[in-house]
């Protein structure tokens, strides 16, 4: 499941434009196409069920985790260029 946005924060003339992927333990693998910044933001002990029930693979909270650098840089690199092509493609 991918979720892409455009956060409308002016880092250059396309904005700022985001995707992320939320894998099958819970994670969320996101790419930052314009700062090119990518991550994942654990789940910790919750499940994929859990994330989308709490509404943790929304905008708003991914952008919280984001914003706060509540994730980490090792991203499985396999997701990268697809989410980098979805992020390009807003």
């Amino acid at each position: 499941m991918i979720l892409k946005f455009n956060t409308g924060r002016e880092y250059t003339k396309n904005g700022q434009r985001i995707a992320a992927a939320l894998q099958d333990n819970g994670d969320i693998i996101f790419v930052d196409v314009d700062r090119q910044i990518d991550g994942v933001i654990s789940a910790g002990a919750l499940t994929c069920a859990d994330v989308l029930e709490l509404g943790y693979f929304t905008q708003r909270a991914i952008m919280e985790s984001y914003d706060k650098n509540q994730y980490d840089g090792a991203v499985d690199r396999s997701m990268l260029q697809q989410l980098r092509d979805a992020a390009a493609s807003i």
